[in-house]
This record gives structure tokens, sequence and C-alpha cells, in this order.
């Protein structure tokens, strides 16, 4: 009886366990099938990541990867404190060996940056053509920047940003 009480107990605090919101939500995440992972990658990095191959990652697949991007961010002296509810993401998979990796690149978007991209635009201007193509920004500093996150280890691997801002 202790046993099953003890087991129940931990269940109950497993279950209690939340992880903290996303800093980016599903509605501002575009992810890139496995047939266009290279084009995103090679597109938007100045140093881009060597890979053996490319998978297609799930939101499910990217469920609390940021509950340590903050702290990943400190570590690599990159700028953390910033608005998130500014930012948008591109995501896809790639493999390196045996090794399962997530591709995220992290950028700044907001409604001054979107009319100023309309009203430059021509005909057929698509405000969601950035969940369809990469987004490319040339400078931006540390509001720009791609990280790598080993699914098996749980942990970020390799960060990258633009230019000085």
């Amino acid at each position: 009886m202790h046993r099953l009480a003890s087991h129940l107990l931990l269940a109950l605090l497993f279950s209690c366990v939340s992880r903290a919101a996303p800093l980016v939500p599903a509605d501002r995440t575009a992810i890139f099938p496995a047939d266009k992972a290279h084009e995103l990658i090679e597109t938007v990095c100045y140093a881009p990541p060597a890979a053996t191959g490319y998978w297609t990652p799930t939101e499910s697949d990217l469920v609390g990867i940021e509950d340590t991007l903050l702290a990943f961010l400190k570590s690599k002296e990159a700028d953390q404190k910033k608005d998130w509810s500014t930012f948008r993401r591109q995501v896809t998979g790639l493999k390196h060996g045996n090794d399962t990796l997530i591709f995220i690149y992290y950028f700044h978007s907001d409604r001054g940056i979107e009319e100023d991209l309309q009203r430059r635009q021509t005909k057929g201007y698509d405000p969601d053509s950035w969940k369809k193509r990469p987004y490319v920004v040339f400078d931006g500093g540390s509001w720009f920047f791609r990280v790598l996150y080993d699914v098996k280890k749980k942990r970020f691997v390799w960060y990258e940003s633009n230019g000085i801002a």
C-alpha cells in the first residue's frame, strides 16, 4: 500500500509540473519540411552547420525546448532581454551523424517592419511569405539569430547571430 501511495504521489507531482509558456508560440512559428531544410539553413546562416540529412519536426517536438534558451543565450553572451512578443521563428530538422537536431531561426518582426515591407512590395505581396520562404535580413544584430537544439541531449549546442545592429 505504501508503494502505491508513493507512486500516486510521484504521478501527481509530475502532472503538476508545467513547462513555461514558449517564448514564441505556434502561431508565430513556421515549420519547414525536410525537403526545404537545406534551403532555409543555407539562406539564413553565415556559417551553416554541417548536415548529413534532414527531417521534419512537428509542433510536439518543439514543446519545452525554449525552457533553457535564455540561459543558453546568456552563456553565449548574447542579448536575452528581448521583447519576445515581436519574434517569429522558422524551424526545421537536421541530422549530423547520429545526432538529431532542431534548427531554429529567430527573427524580430513588428508592425512597423511589416508596414514598411507592404509599402515597398508590388502587387501580390504575401504577409505570410515568412511561413513558406526563408526570411532573410542582413545585419540586425542579436535580433536575428539561429540555434541548434540536440533532441537526445535536450540542450542547445550551437548559436549564430547577424551582424552588429
